[in-house]
């Protein structure tokens, strides 16, 4: 679907950020002077990716940056009231593109990759950790959102537990979880798995941690579509408290 010009708005990095100066940087400047065909003194909406969005006038360019001056600024609070965060298991092509994209839509605040025992894709590269980032930029200007995910990586699930103290509530979807889910938590973290599943190290692992068990539907659902589905389910719960 077209968006107007007046309507799109930029990604900037909180650091180029100075004052009531900012840099423009990246493919931004590309699409800024040769598609928009912006020139100089106009205004364009940009965001730090950290809920600040701001109003800016273009002062000056050359082939790599832009240089604009703030006219106004907003800051936006976080829209859900609970902090919920994805861990999923790369998968092959362009699966895990899905679950970038679609959770950062939906407001997931932080991505961890990790590699399960059974998992097929065994390595997650730099190159694709960089790919994950350009989606979820896309995402959250596309949505209009204006808190960018970080994205996280960890060699395998014991790396993955040691960031469990951060949140409230740490779930996992599983076929022989529970249907309901705990309520009150405010910081929720939750795992979706390979499609062969974890294996018993990994689970009694989940269960040392106090991982709670949720099952999703009755059927049996892609990684990817369950990571959609529990990050709609909690989001839901989370309106009706």
């Amino acid at each position: 679907m077209s968006m107007k010009s007046e309507h799109l708005i930029f990604y900037v990095p909180p650091e180029n950020v100075l004052g009531m100066d900012i840099v423009v940087r990246g493919p931004e400047v590309h699409h800024i002077r040769n598609v928009m065909r912006k020139t100089l003194g106009e205004v364009l909406m940009l965001t730090d990716g950290r809920g600040h969005t701001y109003r800016a006038r273009i002062d000056s360019w050359n082939k790599t940056s832009i240089k604009v001056r703030v006219v106004d600024r907003e800051f936006h609070e976080q829209e859900q009231q609970t902090d919920i965060a994805c861990a999923f298991v790369p998968l092959k092509s362009t699966r895990s593109d899905f679950i970038i994209e679609k959770c950062t839509e939906l407001g997931v605040s932080h991505f961890y990759t990790f590699v399960s025992r059974r998992a097929v894709v065994r390595r997650v590269s730099r190159a694709r950790v960089e790919h994950f980032q350009r989606l979820a930029r896309s995402a959250m200007l596309q949505s209009r959102r204006y808190y960018l995910p970080d994205i996280t990586v960890c060699a395998d699930t014991d790396q993955l537990t040691k960031h469990f103290r951060g949140y409230d509530l740490v779930l996992c979807a599983d076929a022989h979880g529970k249907k309901d889910i705990p309520c009150g938590a405010k910081k929720m973290l939750y795992i979706v798995g390979p499609e062969g599943g974890f294996d018993d190290r990994e689970l009694t692992l989940f269960k040392k941690h106090g991982v709670h068990f949720i099952s999703l539907d009755d059927h049996r659902l892609r990684s990817e579509t369950a990571a959609i589905v529990s990050a709609v389910k909690l989001f839901d719960q989370n309106k009706t408290l």
